[in-house]
Formats: C-alpha cells, sequence, structure tokens
C-alpha cells in the first residue's frame, strides 16, 4: 500500500489518517497492538521517522499509547472524536475553532471599543 501522490498533506499525516481510520472503523480494537514500526514502514514505503511522527499525531490524539519493549496499542478507552466528519480529518474541527475564536475576538474589540468611549466620555473627576 502506497500513499496518495495526490494528496497535498505530509506523509505523516496521511499515515496517522489512515490508522485512525482503522482505529475508528473497529480494524484494530481498543487494546489491540498495531503492527509494528518496521511493517508500517514497509506498508507505507516511508521512512521510520515518518511512521513514528504519525504515531506521535495519534498519541497526542489519545488514540494510542506506547509501551516501552512491547509495541504501540490503541487505548482501551477511546476519546470521543473531535467532529463527526467521515474522512477522520481533524482539519474541520480546528477551522471551526478558529472561527469560533475569531468571532469572539471580534465581539471583545468591540466590547472593549464601546467601554473605552465610555471612559472617554466621562468629565474628569477631582480626588
Amino acid at each position: 500500500m502506497t500513499l496518495p501522490p495526490d494528496d497535498p498533506r505530509p506523509p505523516y499525516l496521511q499515515i496517522a489518517d489512515a490508522l485512525r481510520t482503522a482505529i475508528r472503523g473497529g480494524e484494530f480494537a481498543p487494546g489491540s497492538q498495531i503492527p509494528s514500526t518496521n511493517d508500517l514502514t514497509l506498508r507505507y514505503g516511508v521512512a521510520r521517522n515518518t511512521v513514528r511522527s504519525a504515531i506521535r499525531e495519534l498519541s497526542d490524539e489519545g488514540l494510542l499509547v506506547a509501551r516501552h519493549g512491547s509495541g504501540v496499542f490503541v487505548r482501551s478507552e477511546l476519546p470521543e472524536p473531535l467532529h463527526t466528519g467521515g474522512d477522520g480529518s481533524r482539519i474541520d474541527a480546528v477551522v471551526q475553532e478558529l472561527t469560533e475564536v475569531r468571532q469572539e475576538v471580534r465581539d471583545l474589540r468591540q466590547r472593549m471599543a464601546h467601554l473605552e468611549s465610555l471612559v472617554q466620555q466621562e468629565p474628569a473627576r477631582d480626588v
């Protein structure tokens, strides 16, 4: 199995996405061991560091846990997906979150401008 040449994402993200889909789809059950780094390296035709980066990505998401000397395992209790999209990509969730943050910043700017205008309108007080 090779990675699609027309996918613009870095290979480690493509591999992470494939593994994420396999985990969420039940190919790798909770608590089960995923293929070794060497096996994944051969399967995807990439360097070991690329596979390690993909595993790190999924570990950071809470899907995998590495046990030194034993291998990498699917967590027994999987976290909820970041979004309900069918492709397993986190991009949609991140874009949505950024959009919400930008709107909150805009709202805060407007509130600050309003408060500043109120402060400027108050007459100076003698202390």
